[in-house]
């Protein structure tokens, strides 16, 4: 600095006027040169630090798709928001929390659009609603804001004796397309914090040693960060694939179970009759071997209908079940599945109110099918007492079906998955009570492709009461030449569950299933 000062005193004729100038010029050089330095580092600074604010968002975001948005359902979204809600959408959750925290997560709120928080890892604040603010606005229609928060807030009291600030998130919840809700993620932002060392420690010496110490070190972060985001995409990848042959695999036992429980009564049926009549056929005449004959067949019927009901879940998957519908008069078809289940269970249980023909443009077999899946419900869930059959014409023109059981109820919670395919109500596992849970699934596409709807009622210990509604026939509808069409079936996890049902009645695997862990190629 001297030797400055000198050189500007030479060139100022030295006296001491010149000399205090060329001081003060140094000075301003060196002002505006440390003002440019740290302009330039500030610059620099605020680039750096928004570039890895970006990166680490984006992380927190992906972090969450992957371990989150598979295990939430828009009924999540849907109040009301009982403990037994907020506790089943918690079991699914949690796990996958441990797997966020140890990445940088240091919150996860998951909130409905009004706000209400239906699940946190504080538990003490699920079920809360919190004010709608601007970041949670924006999220809420689609897009994401992100800022430092100081953890000032009521909720998160518990986080601030760890940290000092967070990277606060808001991301939305996008189901099938639709934003049902939003994510308000925390990251930790210790990684922010060695930045302003890197930036800021060249600025002490020369302007080159801060470029480069800039360049160098947002290269090695960002290549850090992108070789750390394919290495977890790539465990999860693996873990998802492992997951779902897992699930393919829990699932074909439990389906064949089920359909084993299912068969066993009218193959007991088929063969107790069968043996009777080869051991002692000479001694019934031939009165007792028809009624012999019709039990058999009334057997196999019911097996064929349980086999049935597995081959059109495998062709509504395919889109190749197709309907015939004709004019069909639906007492008729409720009379023909009461002569199915009226031998076995009793005709005196089975109590039809009709008050005439209804008649509708539907394909006769696939709404016996509907009927039969109903009754046979009733019978299996409500052991003793009456099941109750009502066909009739409503005011609004449609036409119902429906059956009444006075069993053990449904409880609500289970009421809005019943039509889902394979679901069981946690009574009927615990009950023991057989079936497969492709029965109601099935009734409710069908009903739904002959342009109708379907209900179902019921309260604990107050039996319960399904219902169909359907248009009724018109002169209109009897145009010659009606094409059939296909069903179609777009449920969660499709492709595989078809497969299992196709190889569970063909015995045949699908060329496009994966082997087995451990099973050779062939």
């Amino acid at each position: 600095m001297e030797r400055l000062w000198r050189s500007f005193g030479w060139r100022f004729s030295g006296d001491s006027s010149t000399l205090d100038l060329g001081a003060r010029l140094t000075a301003i050089v060196v002002i505006v040169g440390l003002l440019a330095a740290l302009g330039i580092a500030s610059l620099v600074d605020n680039r750096v630090t928004d570039l890895v604010t970006t990166l680490t968002v984006q992380r927190a975001i992906d972090q969450v798709g992957l371990g989150v948005d598979p295990l939430v359902q828009s009924d999540d979204f849907i109040p009301p928001f009982n403990q037994t809600r907020l506790d089943d959408l918690a079991d699914r959750l949690d796990p996958s929390l441990a797997r966020l925290q140890q990445d940088g997560v240091i919150r996860l709120n998951v909130l409905t659009p009004d706000g209400t928080i239906v699940y946190s890892d504080r538990p003490s604040i699920r079920g809360l609603q919190l004010p709608l603010s601007a970041p949670f606005l924006t999220a809420l229609t689609g897009g994401y804001a992100r800022s430092l928060t100081s953890l000032s807030e009521p909720e998160d009291a518990d986080l601030r004796s760890r940290f000092s600030q967070a990277l606060e998130v808001f991301a939305p919840v996008t189901i099938r397309g639709h934003v049902v809700g939003v994510y308000e993620i925390y990251e930790n932002p210790s990684a922010l914090q060695p930045l302003q060392l890197i930036v800021w420690g060249p600025v002490l010496g020369t302007l080159i040693p801060l470029f480069l110490g800039i360049y160098l070190a947002s290269r090695t972060l960002s290549a850090r960060i992108a070789r750390e985001q394919r290495e977890r995409e790539q465990r999860a990848r693996i873990e998802a694939t492992a997951d779902a042959a897992r699930e393919a695999r829990r699932l074909e036992t439990e389906l064949l179970s089920s359909v084993s429980h299912e068969l066993r009564d009218p193959l007991s049926l088929i063969h107790g009759y069968a043996e009777l009549l080869v051991n002692r056929s000479q001694v019934f005449g031939p009165d007792e071997i028809r009624r012999i004959a019709s039990e058999i067949n009334r057997g196999s019927r019911l097996m064929s209908r349980i086999v049935d009901d597995l081959l059109d879940f495998t062709r509504v998957g395919r889109g190749t079940l197709r309907l015939e519908p004709r004019q069909t008069d639906l007492v008729s078809v409720v009379m023909d599945t009461i002569d199915v289940f009226g031998p076995r269970y009793g005709f005196d249980r089975l109590i039809v109110e009709a008050p005439g023909p209804v008649v509708v443009r539907g394909d006769p077999q696939r709404l016996s099918q509907v009927t039969a899946n109903l009754i046979s419900n009733a019978l299996r869930y409500a052991p003793t007492g009456p099941v109750r059959i009502r066909v009739d014409r409503l005011l609004d023109g449609r036409a119902m079906i429906q059956v009444r059981d006075y069993g053990p109820g449904i409880s609500a919670s289970a009421l809005p998955h019943l039509w889902e395919m394979f679901y069981r109500t946690p009574e009927a596992v615990e009950s023991g009570i057989p079936g497969t849970g492709i029965g109601l699934a099935l009734v409710k596409h069908i009903v739904e492709a002959h342009g109708g709807t379907v209900e179902a009622e019921s309260k604990l210990h107050e039996g319960a009461t399904f219902r169909v509604f359907l248009p009724t026939y018109h002169e209109q509808d009897s145009a010659p030449g009606a094409p059939s069409y296909p069903l179609e079936f777009a449920g969660q996890g499709a492709p595989d569950l078809i497969r299992i049902a196709e190889r569970i009645v063909t015995g045949k695997r699908d060329p496009t299933d994966a082997p087995h862990p451990g099973e050779a190629d062939r």
